[in-house]
This record gives structure tokens, sequence and C-alpha cells, in this order.
């Protein structure tokens, strides 16, 4: 890599398909707009983390080819996906089955604005300015999920079944989640091992006869 920070087609597109759904329900349908942009896009994300377990693959070929073009995730045991799939379907089944907000937002949070986040900005195998880079999807789903938060109702269910009773409350203890989902994350790289990607110590040995 060039040392140059870049946003990947697939990344940019992503981020502004959220946006601009997100925006669109937000001006149709006010929050319950937002929720249903929020329950679609988890939806997809969930579907993603399915596929990478069922194509978990032990080979590094392919990321070390990716790494020449941009910074790229480690090698992350199956555990990480079992572990967000069920985090992200408990926050779906909170939203769609009791209108649980506040609980459903803590738990992306935990994911997206911490744990993810983290894994982003110490893991991925760029300089922090490169892996910054990549976090463009992490944010947008992130952004999404803060605003689902604070344009419910202060008085409805998804408040009152936490004890919160105003945005600031609210606001805060997203962040404490956020916190928590990084601390999580490291904790867990620790202890199986996870390590960044260095291509070095992967790229096979030039033959100078070629």
């Amino acid at each position: 890599m060039t040392g140059s920070c870049r946003v990947s087609l697939s990344d940019a597109m992503f981020s502004t398909a959220v946006i601009t759904a997100s925006a669109l329900m937000w001006v149709s349908y006010g929050h319950h707009g937002l929720v249903m942009t929020l329950l679609a896009v988890i939806g997809l994300c969930i579907f993603g983390d399915v596929i990478e377990v069922l194509r978990y693959r032990g080979s590094l070929s392919q990321r070390i080819k990716d790494i020449k073009v941009a910074p790229v995730e480690p090698d992350m045991p199956q555990e990480w996906y079992f572990v967000t799939i069920v985090l992200q379907a408990a926050a779906l089944l909170a939203q769609l089955i009791g209108g649980l907000t506040i609980l459903c937002g803590l738990l992306l949070t935990f994911i997206y604005g911490g744990a993810s986040t983290f894994l982003h900005l110490r893991y991925y195998s760029g300089s922090c300015k490169e892996n910054c880079a990549t976090l463009l999807p992490t944010l947008s789903i992130l952004g999404l999920v803060v605003c689902t938060v604070l344009s419910a109702p202060g008085n409805g269910i998804g408040y009152r079944s936490v004890g919160i009773h105003d945005k600031w409350g609210a606001a805060a203890i997203l962040g404490v989640f956020g916190i928590f989902g990084a601390c999580s994350a490291q904790a867990f790289c620790w202890y199986m091992g996870v390590r960044v990607i260095d291509a070095k110590e992967h790229l096979p040995i030039a033959d100078p006869n070629k």
C-alpha cells in the first residue's frame, strides 16, 4: 500500500445506500421509518455474517493478495461471527417482538460502536489513518442506530423498559455500551490469539529465475 487513505467503492456504495434510505424513510415515516431501515440493514449484516461462517477458510491467500490494495481484516475465528450473529438477532427480536428500541440499540452499539470499530482500528492491516478509511460502513450503521434510538418517544416502552426517561440518558448508556464493546473485543482477540495480518510472514519467497 502507498499509505494513502482511500475508501473502497463497495464501502462507499453501502454507506451511501444506508444514509439515503434512512433519510428518505425518516422524511416519509419518521421514527418508524428509521426502525424499518435499521431492521433491513441489520438483516443484511446477519446474512453476511452467516455467509462468512459457511465459507470459513483457514487460508489467508486471498486476503494476502488484497492487502496490497487496502487494509484487510484479521483472520477471525468462527466464534467471532457466531457471537455477532446472536447479538444482532437478539437486537432484531427485541425490536420486532417487544418494541424495545433502547435494548436493540444497546446491543447494536456494543457491536458496531465498540467491537467492530475497535477491530478496524486496532487489528486491520493498515496504518491508523488507512484503517479509519475502512470504518465508513460501520459508522453509517452506528449513525442509523443512534438516530433510531434518539428519535424514539421518551415515554414509550423502548425507554421505560430500561428505566431511561430522556434522550441524554439514552445517549449516555449507548456510549457506555460502546466502550464495553471495545473492551470486550480486545479481551476476545487476546484470548483467541488474533493478530494483525502481516503479508511478509505469508508471501512466498520470490524465485529469482522468474
